[in-house]
């Protein structure tokens, strides 16, 4: 709007010459004038400005915000749907933005090439993002947003470069097309497997479509004097389309947080019961385990009696029958049973927690069968370093030192017993010699032996075994601190 001076005002002037340089925003051309007082057309353009301007200022400010938002939980989640729908905001908010411009501060040529980019990067890419939203997997189709969005560009920059018209207007179309696909297939789809999201999408969709066609048509095809001066719905009902596929995303993802909800109690109570039916299956093991080391323990105990207390009875049974007056022999075989009886009852819980207390314990059962033996004991243990074993494994070192000794007293005819025990730097050890009669340790190894060492592998002891004939034998234990 302009004011004509007073001084160029004459009562005889009756043609006034306008030259027309051209819009910023369209084509060189005038659509309509008014020509008056500037009281009475004030108004009516400082109207049509603010309604401009405050249009302008509230799409930059929303889509901005949606934008940020957007590329936020796009980066947060990961999100490529919300990364679609951050860019096609950021690229509207420019465009608007650019359109405002009444004084450009850069050339025609980029600045017309920029919001021909916006437009057709927003149109392709919120079309691919509506389609994705509603399940629609149609590749050609997304394929044809792409190839629009290229021709689109290509045309806008042909134009900058000096090419008529006709090309950019067939570029816009061409997207325009594309986009118009795109929103059919969302109906059809709604038609088809109606829902909240894709109805509402389809009704945006659907009125977007018709006012763009009639933007379209006032701005490129129609004659009409007034065209330019029709209200422009294109910036505000796209702003409505991208609030409404906004709200279907994030109805949407917030869906998707109650499924995953949903899916985290019952993956916890799935969690729980294979937690109790795991804690039930150990039981079982576990009481099956106790039910197998009783078993072993009675097969254990049975096999001690009949070798050791059985094999004495059935002896002392037949002295009595060939040699009732035998007392003293008869006497010493009772006295063997029982010793053995004992050792057996001891292995079933032993009182001592440590060795050097089951040696000690083992000394004051048995010194005094050395002793009618006519052995001497020479003992002389130190403490152990404690060791890490079970009440199982204390009882095989019992039963280990209880034959050892055993088969001294029955086998070596010794007179002298040394027992040294303790430990040093390196380990754990324990020493038994005797001066007996000795025997040939590389000969075939009898089958007391061959237990003897089992045990001790069984308990990560070192085992040797030292015997001459007419010397005496010694027994060599080490193990680890």
């Amino acid at each position: 709007m302009f004011r004509l001076p007073t001084t160029e005002q004459s009562a005889n002037a009756t043609m006034l010459y306008i030259q027309v340089a051209g819009d910023c925003r369209r084509y060189s051309g005038l659509s309509q004038m008014l020509a008056g007082k500037f009281t009475d057309i004030a108004p009516l353009y400082q109207q049509k400005v603010d309604t401009f301007i405050w249009s302008t200022v509230a799409i930059v400010v929303v889509c901005s915000i949606l934008c940020f938002v957007s590329l936020s939980a796009s980066l947060l989640y990961r999100s490529f749907n919300a990364l679609l729908f951050g860019i096609t905001c950021g690229f509207w908010a420019l465009r608007a933005w650019l359109w405002s411009m009444h004084e450009l501060p850069l050339p025609y040529a980029i600045w017309f090439f920029l919001i021909d980019l916006s437009f057709g990067v927003w149109m392709s890419l919120i079309c691919i993002l509506a389609m994705r939203i509603n399940q629609i997997r149609y590749r050609w189709l997304e394929a044809a947003q792409w190839i629009s969005l290229v021709f689109f560009l290509g045309s806008s920059v042909a134009l900058a470069f000096g090419a008529p018209p006709v090309y950019k207007a067939l570029g816009i179309d061409l997207v325009v097309v594309a986009g118009t696909g795109a929103l059919i297939s969302i109906m059809i789809q709604a038609f088809r497997t109606p829902s909240p999201g894709n109805i509402a999408v389809s009704l945006a969709g659907f009125v977007m479509l018709v006012l763009g066609v009639y933007d379209h048509w006032n701005v490129w095809m129609t004659d009409a004097a007034d065209a330019y001066q029709r209200f422009y719905f294109t910036p505000l009902i796209v702003l409505f389309f991208i609030l409404a596929v906004g709200i279907v995303l994030n109805l949407q993802y917030m869906r998707a947080m109650r499924s995953d909800a949903q899916y985290q109690k019952v993956l916890e109570v799935e969690v729980s019961r294979q937690r109790a039916i795991l804690e039930q299956h150990h039981q079982a093991l576990a009481q099956q385990a106790r039910q197998e080391a009783v078993t072993l323990e009675r097969e254990r105990i049975m096999k001690d009696m009949h070798d050791g207390l059985g094999s004495q009875l059935v002896s002392l049974m037949s002295l009595v029958q060939t040699a009732p007056q035998q007392k003293t022999e008869i006497e010493h075989e009772l006295q063997e049973a029982l010793d053995t009886l004992r050792a057996t009852i001891d292995t079933l819980s032993p009182s001592g927690e440590d060795l050097t207390t089951i040696l000690a314990q083992f000394r004051f059962r048995h010194e005094s069968r050395f002793k009618r033996a006519g052995i001497q004991l020479n003992w002389r243990v130190k403490p152990f370093s404690s060791t890490a074993w079970s009440s199982n494994n204390l009882i095989q070192f019992e039963q280990m030192i209880r034959e050892i000794f055993t088969n001294i007293i029955k086998h070596a005819g010794a007179s002298q017993i040394w027992v040294d025990a303790g430990t040093n730097t390196e380990d754990n050890f324990l020493f038994i010699q005797d001066n007996g009669t000795g025997f040939d340790a590389s000969a075939r190894v009898g089958r007391g032996l061959k237990n003897l060492h089992q045990r001790a592998s069984e308990l990560g002891i070192r085992l040797r075994i030292d015997s001459t004939d007419g010397v005496g034998t010694t027994i060599s234990m080490h193990w680890a601190l």
